[in-house]
Order: structure tokens, then C-alpha cells, then sequence
């Protein structure tokens, strides 16, 4: 009789529990799990950066003279940095740019020294080609076009990633090599 009963429990048991093929469910599994990582590349396809360190180094490019305008600013010397080559004008996006990038731009303004780096926010954003990726200058660049790119018009950018500048003139130092005062000191004996 126990026999008979373990026997109706195991025939009951196999009939609820149809269950797949083991081999079955590992193709279901994998599936489902490449539709999910193609839905997830789709949804971030303008969205992907580019690590210049996964950028091998014959990929970099450098072009020829760049000509380089600083629009929307205060003076000649802040604003939105735009590039000129080959008659063509654009924006340069802001990865991978830093001071050092700034100091280059400024140099070839003849506006002295970066004192700081704006984004699309401060000086607008630009329109039309952008013109330059992951710039990097190394520092001793005489001018933009020596400095290594992903080459021109090659990007991964919006124009929200426009990239500005503000750049000073350095401070004069006077025959003591102290800052000369414009103006004269407060008489301070009265205090």
C-alpha cells in the first residue's frame, strides 16, 4: 500500500510540474539576457565616451594650423572656443579638456594665460560641426593643431559639451619683482 501511495504522489507530482528541458531554459535565459544588453546599447548609442586611454595613440590626430576664436564672451579674450581649418568653423567638446588645453588656446589668442574653463552654460552653445574631441595638449604646443585629437570633426559630443575659456594677461612686475600698485596706498594713520 505504501508503495501504491509513493507511487499516485510521484505521478502527481510529474504531472504539476511540467517543467522544460533543463537545456531548454538555458536558451531562454540567454536570449532574453542579449535582448536586454541590445535594448540597453540601442537606448545609450548617442550617449557613448570614448576613453582616450582606450584610444591607441596612431589614432590621435594631428592636423594642420587650426585658426581659433573665443566667442560670446566679455572680450576677445573669453568665450565659447571655436575652431576654423579648412575654411570650416566648430565648437570643441569638452572631454578630456583642461587647463593645460586652455593655456594652448590662450596662448595662440595672444591673450596671455587660461584663468579659467567655461562650458556651454557660460558662453552659450555653439551650432552646426563640432569640431574637435579629447583634446590633448601636453602644454608646449605653440598652437591647437599640434595638440592631439580624435581628428577634425570626429566626436562623440553635443553641443551642451561645448567647451570656453577665460584668459588674462599676466600682471606686470616692477623693478623689484613685486607687483606695481595703480594706485596710491590709503594713508592708514588715522586708524
Amino acid at each position: 500500500m505504501v508503495s501504491q501511495t509513493a507511487m499516485r504522489g510521484q505521478r502527481v507530482v510529474e504531472s504539476e510540474c511540467r517543467c522544460w528541458n533543463p537545456a531548454v531554459w538555458l536558451l531562454v535565459s540567454l536570449l532574453g539576457s542579449l535582448v536586454l544588453v541590445a535594448l540597453s546599447v540601442l537606448m545609450r548609442l548617442g550617449d557613448v565616451k570614448i576613453n582616450k586611454r582606450a584610444v591607441t595613440s596612431n589614432m590621435m590626430q594631428t592636423l594642420g594650423r587650426y585658426q581659433v576664436q573665443l566667442v560670446n564672451g566679455h572680450n576677445r579674450c573669453e568665450g565659447r572656443v571655436e575652431v576654423g581649418y579648412n575654411g570650416s568653423w566648430g565648437t570643441v567638446c569638452d572631454d578630456d579638456w583642461d587647463m593645460v588645453d586652455a593655456n594652448i588656446v590662450c596662448r595662440q589668442m595672444e591673450c596671455g594665460v587660461a584663468v579659467a574653463v567655461g562650458s556651454s552654460s557660460q558662453f552659450g552653445q555653439g551650432a552646426g560641426l563640432i569640431a574637435l574631441d579629447n583634446v590633448d595638449c601636453q602644454g608646449g604646443e605653440a598652437d591647437l593643431s599640434q595638440c592631439r585629437s580624435l581628428g577634425w570633426g570626429v566626436h562623440n559630443c553635443y553641443h551642451y559639451e561645448d567647451v570656453g575659456v577665460t584668459c588674462k594677461e599676466p600682471v606686470l612686475l616692477g623693478a623689484r619683482g613685486f607687483v606695481e600698485p595703480t594706485t596710491t596706498p590709503m594713508d592708514r594713520s588715522g586708524l
